[in-house]
């Protein structure tokens, strides 16, 4: 088992291939993989959303399936982060997550605060993830801008961007912390105290 691992949702319409990471399939993010032949150690979700077909297509490509009851308080991430980081994951990658359904995209954001610096939410245009206290390198990875948030409160320090901070404090208000920019490849996010959600975005 490798340290990380690219997870694909339903929506997902592009994930990149990557030898350092394990495939994870959640719903009918399985079949995606699956139908590309794209090796899973876990396919996860209720399977509402694929035929029996294609379920057999799934079993073929994965190491293990986990069917959960189409009834159910969470949803069929939420279950399946749980079982991927009970896996031992240090980084879980995670593709279909942004920019479908508003309250899916507000739940997987809350998310990101439960499992800070290990869940990675991406898209073509945003890659989002919740650091907590300590001295963070930000890569820009070819994104143009970066937006930090305080879930309730936040002290950071911002430095190698456009507009640096310096024991900045943030609310949840705060929100002119929107489009900074990394001069170079590097900028440092410094969060001495809270936790911040942070955004590289770029345009379209």
């Amino acid at each position: 088992m490798k340290n990380k691992c690219i997870v694909i949702l339903t929506k997902a319409t592009s994930w990149p291939i990557a030898d350092d990471c394990d495939y994870i399939g959640v719903d009918r993010g399985a079949f995606l993989l699956a139908k590309k032949k794209i090796h899973m150690v876990l396919a996860i979700g209720d399977f509402d959303s694929v035929s029996e077909e294609e379920l057999e297509c799934i079993k073929g490509q994965t190491e293990r399936v986990v069917r959960l009851n189409a009834i159910k308080d969470d949803s069929d991430f939420e279950a399946s982060l749980r079982l991927i980081f009970d896996y031992g994951y240090q980084e879980a990658y995670v593709y279909g997550g942004l920019g479908n359904r508003l309250d899916h995209e507000l739940v997987n954001l809350r998310l990101c605060f439960q499992y800070k610096e290990k869940l990675i939410l991406i898209n073509d245009t945003n890659r989002v993830q919740v650091y907590g206290e300590g001295v963070h390198e930000i890569r820009k990875n070819n994104f143009k801008y970066c937006s930090f948030f305080a879930r309730s409160q936040a002290t950071i320090s911002l430095l190698g961007m456009k507009y640096p901070l310096d024991h900045c404090e943030l609310t949840f208000d705060s929100l002119f912390t929107l489009s900074n920019e990394i001069i170079d490849e590097v900028g440092t996010l410094d969060v001495e105290q809270g936790e911040v959600l942070t955004f590289l975005t770029k345009d379209e």
